[in-house]
């Protein structure tokens, strides 16, 4: 990638410009990438200046990208196990990256096999990234409830208007 820079000062005609090896796609891993200057076509009409070129000391440093992660809420009723838990991805992912191919995690909960009624957090775990990424995690939350069962009444039986089987 370069970069040009076009100079309007009296005497100065041209542009400089910069150039790495970094791209829109460049992995944090590895940086930091070297940046160079050079002259391109920069020039001192007058002869009043002279240019020296001078490059990064310490390069370009790519930054992780922060992914916004959720866990995803559930509801059990009591007596039921706790089923897979899992997460949504909110925002963040880049150059076409997907969840799936960095993070076979699961989203753990202090909640285990049947669970008394409650609320219980669905946290982060072992969900993980590459050094490409920052993980922002919102835990989820498991809902415990009790369960009502209806049953239909009999059949054959009738009501009348203003009457209630007990």
């Amino acid at each position: 990638m370069s970069t040009a820079r076009n100079f309007t000062s009296a005497g100065i005609t041209g542009t400089a410009a910069l150039s790495t090896s970094a791209t829109t796609g460049s992995s944090v891993a590895g940086g930091p990438f070297a940046v160079a200057a050079a002259a391109n076509n920069l020039a001192s009409a007058n002869g009043n200046y002279v240019f020296t070129y001078a490059n990064a000391p310490t390069g370009l440093t790519v930054t992780p990208a922060t992914l916004t992660i959720s866990g995803d809420n559930k509801s059990i009723g009591v007596g039921q196990s706790v089923p897979t838990l899992t997460y949504t991805v909110v925002s963040g992912l880049t150059n076409g990256d997907t969840a799936g191919r960095f993070w076979p995690a699961t989203s753990p909960t202090s909640a285990s096999g049947t669970p008394p009624v409650g609320s219980y957090a669905i946290t982060q775990g072992t969900l993980a990234s590459n050094s490409n990424y920052s993980i922002s995690y919102a835990n989820g939350v498991l809902s415990v409830g009790n369960v009502i069962t209806i049953t239909a009444q009999q059949p054959g039986r009738h009501l009348r208007p203003g009457r209630f089987l007990c």
